[in-house]
């Protein structure tokens, strides 16, 4: 889930694709295709996640929350937890790993 905000400056990066990329024009419809603008909370401060979105995440039942910097994102209980699993483990390598690349990139400017 991304803020409005958020949202146009996704909207605004993925505009500048090439249509005349196969690879672009496949990616933008997949993505705009799966977007879905949520109404208001109800009375009680719930959002209703549409079936597919549901499905397409593996929701059953319980969900978790992630903030994730500018968005968040809804989790399978079971499949965050798994997920947490398999890349706690790596993180401080990733973290290294990225870092390291990153600290290389600023270092050639």
């Amino acid at each position: 889930m991304y803020t409005p905000k958020v949202w146009q400056n996704v909207v605004s990066r993925i505009e500048q694709l090439s249509f005349t990329n196969k690879k672009a024009r496949q990616f933008q419809r997949l993505f705009f295709s799966k977007a879905q603008k949520i109404p208001e909370c109800d009375p009680q401060g719930r959002i209703l996640i549409p079936q597919y979105l549901k499905d397409f995440a593996k929701i059953q039942k319980n969900i978790v929350i992630v903030g994730v910097h500018s968005r968040i994102e809804i989790w399978d209980e079971k499949r965050w937890k798994d997920f947490e699993l398999e890349y706690e483990k790596a993180f401080e390598e990733i973290a290294e790993d990225l870092f390291q690349f990153n600290r290389s990139s600023d270092e050639a400017e």
